[in-house]
């Protein structure tokens, strides 16, 4: 912190007070340094740019974000963060009119300004992620190709697509998940995988290119403890 350099900065004073020119080297070093502390804190705060009518930005006074950048450009589109999120490094891009994005309550997404997590919505898409969902940094999540391919008749066929992520899904880093894919409650993806289609089983282990399933009949929480209690896998997920 800047406190931390300024202490720095006295305790060599003591130390090297006859020498002035050691003094003066060591205080531009560390007027660098305290530069670069300003530039990163500036860039880590959250930066909103809306252009277009009828857009919205929703936030429950519960949650928290940090280091979120959040670019509209459009009509009609929402990003909606529910109660008691976590937010941390987060890049949203929309562009067109009537997308969603919408983040359920308890959930957390935990990312940086330098390794930040991505989810763009393009082509009227809804992107929704389901309640007490953790992210980790480096995910991908596109409702679009970003590019039009066709057929001879020039009817296009890659069509923009909705994401939905169900309840209590873990996702770990590096996960990128392409338009259309649907992932049931409980489930965990494995880092670096690529998720392309409908996962419609719950409380499964998904890793992989493509995503496969690979453990069923599973169950995560935050802690890392070696043994639980018997555990109701029917009741994971389901709303109380």
């Amino acid at each position: 912190s800047i406190q931390t350099l300024e202490r720095v900065y006295k305790h060599y004073y003591y130390i090297i007070r006859g020498n002035e020119y050691k003094m003066i080297m060591i205080y531009e070093w560390l007027k660098i340094i305290r530069n670069f502390f300003n530039l990163y804190l500036r860039m880590g705060k959250n930066k909103f740019k809306v252009k277009g009518t009828g857009n919205k930005i929703t936030k429950d006074l519960s949650s928290n974000i940090r280091y979120t950048q959040i670019v509209i450009h459009g009509k009609n589109n929402q990003v909606l963060i529910g109660k008691n999120c976590k937010i941390t490094g987060l890049r949203i891009l929309i562009e067109g009119n009537n997308n969603t994005i919408m983040i359920g309550d308890r959930s957390v997404i935990n990312a940086s300004a330098i390794q930040p997590t991505i989810i763009n919505a393009f082509g009227s898409k809804t992107i929704s992620i389901g309640e007490e969902s953790l992210l980790s940094n480096n995910i991908e999540i596109h409702t679009t190709d970003y590019h039009g391919l066709y057929n001879i008749h020039g009817d296009r066929i890659n069509p923009d697509k909705d994401i939905k992520i169900g309840k209590k899904v873990w996702i770990g880093l590096g996960v990128k998940i392409l338009k259309g894919t649907e992932v049931a409650d409980g489930c965990i993806i494995g880092a670096g995988t690529i998720l392309s289609g409908k996962y419609n089983e719950r409380n499964v282990v998904i890793v992989g290119n493509p995503g496969k399933i690979i453990k069923k009949n599973i169950y995560w929480e935050n802690e890392r403890i070696n043994k639980r209690e018997t555990i109701e896998i029917e009741n994971i997920g389901r709303s109380s």
